[in-house]
C-alpha cells in the first residue's frame, strides 16, 4: 500500500476497471471484485491481494482473475 494515503492501485490491463465489493479475509488478505471492460467486452474482475497490498501470486498467477459473462450478454 501507498505509505503515505493506505491506497493500493492495480492495473486489471482493460481500458475501464470498476471495483463493486471488497472484504477482508480472516487471514488478512483482501479481496477485490468488480467489473472491467476491454475490446471484448466486460468480465467479472476478482483481484486478491496480500496483507501489505501486493498480488497474492498463489491465485491465479498473478493475483487477478477474469470470468467472461459475455454469453449472458444484456444487449
Amino acid at each position: 500500500f501507498d505509505p503515505g494515503d493506505g491506497t493500493r492501485i492495480v492495473d486489471m490491463g482493460c481500458s475501464t476497471d470498476t471495483v463493486a465489493g471488497m472484504v477482508m479475509q480472516s487471514d488478512g488478505k483482501i479481496v477485490v471484485v468488480g467489473e472491467t471492460q476491454g475490446a471484448w467486452g466486460r468480465d467479472v474482475a476478482v483481484l486478491r491481494l496480500n496483507t501489505n497490498g501486493s498480488p497474492y501470486t498463489t491465485f491465479s498467477g498473478d493475483g487477478k482473475g477474469y470470468y467472461n459473462f459475455n454469453h449472458f450478454k444484456d444487449d
